[in-house]
């Protein structure tokens, strides 16, 4: 049996899928920990070899925690009611 391979991004990554895939695309933040499953318009040792990724390590966990604890958080849109209430 073979162990799963965990890659973790070493900056925000947009990955675009194949044509079809849904989602189209993979949107990974700094730290995040993430699988690739051969779909995707780009292969894991081009991002590599870019060093924009690096194969998980359990000693990355504490940097990773830290990064995703920083980063920024979207914001939320409000919805807008309809209706008689709505203002």
């Amino acid at each position: 049996m073979t162990e799963e391979l965990w890659y973790i991004a070493l900056r925000n990554l947009h990955i675009k899928q194949g044509e079809g895939v849904i989602p189209s695309s993979l949107r990974i933040k700094t730290g995040q920990r993430f699988q690739l499953d051969g779909d995707e318009g780009v292969t894991a040792e081009d991002l590599l070899r870019l060093q924009a990724i690096k194969i998980y390590d359990e000693n990355d966990r504490e940097w990773a925690d830290s990064e995703l604890a920083t980063a920024p958080k979207p914001k939320r849109q409000r919805r807008q009611s309809s209706g008689k209430n709505s203002r």
